[in-house]
Parts: C-alpha cells; sequence; structure tokens
C-alpha cells in the first residue's frame, strides 16, 4: 500500500533502447514476424519518498503479459523497487513472443525465452539511469482536451477527450514529461 508523500518530492527518470531484432514475432500480429519500424524504448520514472519507492514503466509494447509484468515485478523489487506500475504504447510494431502460455501467443506470436530478457534486462538499464538521476523533484499536472480520437466499436458512442500530462523538473536540471 503506497503511503501518501506530501513532499518535498525526489524522482529521477530514465530510458533504454527496446532492440527488436529482424524476424522478430511483433505485438498484436500473432505468428507474423517482421521488422519494428522506429526507435522502441522503456522508459521509467522513480518516485522515492522517506521509506518507499515507487516506478511508472512505459514501453514500447502492445501490453504486458502477466509472465513478463510478474518478471519485471520481481526485477524491480530486487532493485529496492518494491512498487512498479506497468503501462504499455500499445503499439503493434513492438516486441512480442515474450510471454509463454495461450492466449497470449496467439496475440503475441511463440514463446522465445530472449524476446523476455531482452524486455527485462532494458527495463532495468532504465530504472539504473532513472534511480541514479534520483534528486529533489518538482512535480505539475496539466489537463487539455484532444478531439483526435474516436470509438472504434461504436460509431457515436463514448470518447474519452482528456489528455493529462505530469512534468517534473529536478535541480540537477533535467524535464521529463509523462
Amino acid at each position: 500500500v503506497l503511503k501518501p508523500v506530501s513532499g518535498p518530492y525526489r524522482a529521477g527518470w530514465g530510458h533504454a533502447e527496446l532492440p527488436v531484432p529482424v524476424r522478430t514475432p511483433l505485438g498484436g500480429y500473432g505468428g507474423r514476424a517482421a521488422q519494428a519500424e522506429g526507435a522502441l524504448a522503456i522508459r521509467v520514472f522513480v518516485f522515492k519518498g522517506p521509506d518507499q519507492s515507487c516506478a511508472l514503466l512505459t514501453a514500447d509494447l502492445l501490453l504486458h503479459g502477466p509472465e513478463t509484468s510478474q518478471a519485471l515485478r520481481t526485477a524491480f523489487s530486487a532493485r529496492a523497487v518494491p512498487c512498479v506500475v506497468l503501462t504499455a504504447s500499445h503499439t503493434h510494431h513492438g516486441l512480442g513472443g515474450f510471454e509463454s502460455s495461450w492466449p497470449w501467443t496467439s496475440v503475441l506470436g511463440d514463446f522465445d525465452e530472449s524476446h523476455r530478457n531482452t524486455l527485462v534486462q532494458a527495463s532495468l538499464q532504465a530504472l539504473d539511469r532513472a534511480t541514479n538521476g534520483i534528486a529533489p523533484t518538482r512535480i505539475g499536472v496539466a489537463r487539455g482536451r484532444v478531439d483526435i480520437g474516436r470509438n472504434r466499436t461504436e460509431v457515436e458512442g463514448p470518447v474519452d477527450h482528456e489528455l493529462v500530462a505530469v512534468h517534473l523538473s529536478n535541480t540537477h536540471g533535467s524535464a521529463a514529461l509523462w
């Protein structure tokens, strides 16, 4: 259970490339293998309180499956970050093949343990960069409206138009936007 922190806030952030070898199954296409398009990454934000740390990990993946989520939580906990929130960009051009059970293999392609290891290692690299950069941090939140989304299942169905942005800036002169 997270305890509220009233400040001062301490945070760090880091990123790492998420390499996707040629002919790797792409998330969302099951058995179809291709080359990922563009640079893919893992981004980690670590928020440190007086007696706890929590990480927010966002990955250029279709989704996080249960086995890999557990592997990431175990790896982060081993680095003194027992709380981790996992998010994914939902790209269909990201790494696949990192879950071993059905129905995940039908969505992510055949399991290859090296794909899970790649994902965990890139995440740990981003975590280390974030942890090494922890400093007093100012946190700002902004909300706005965007009208580019649509409901793909109901023509007149509900659409979430809210955009929330979190801006972090620290005493090292570094800034991040999530």
